[in-house]
C-alpha cells in the first residue's frame, strides 16, 4: 500500500501585503481579512501576486528554468484568467 503524502505545514515567516491595503486598513481589522490577493503564474511562467482591491501588482518573482520545468510537470490546476470563475 502506498503511503499517503502528508500536507506541508504553513511555514511562512513573513507575509506579502499590498501597501495601499495596509495604509487603508480599518482599525481592528487583520490584513488578511481586508486585502484580496490573487497569486498566479504568468504567461511566461513567472509568479505574480496581484491586489484585486487596488488592481495592482504586489510582487513579481522570476522563476528559474528548473522551477518552470518543475511547474510544468507538477501542475494540477490551471485556470486561465483574469477573472476566471471557480466551479
Amino acid at each position: 500500500m502506498a503511503k499517503k503524502k502528508q500536507p506541508m505545514p504553513n511555514v511562512i515567516m513573513l507575509y506579502l501585503h499590498c501597501t495601499q491595503c495596509i495604509e487603508e486598513l480599518p482599525r481592528g481589522t487583520a490584513p488578511n481579512d481586508y486585502q484580496h490577493l490573487e497569486i498566479g503564474i504568468t504567461e511566461d511562467l513567472h509568479l505574480q501576486v496581484w491586489c484585486l482591491r487596488h488592481e495592482k501588482e504586489v510582487a513579481f518573482f522570476e522563476m528559474s528554468k528548473a522551477q518552470q520545468d518543475m511547474f510544468r510537470e507538477k501542475t494540477c490546476a490551471l485556470h486561465s484568467g483574469p477573472g476566471h470563475k471557480h466551479d
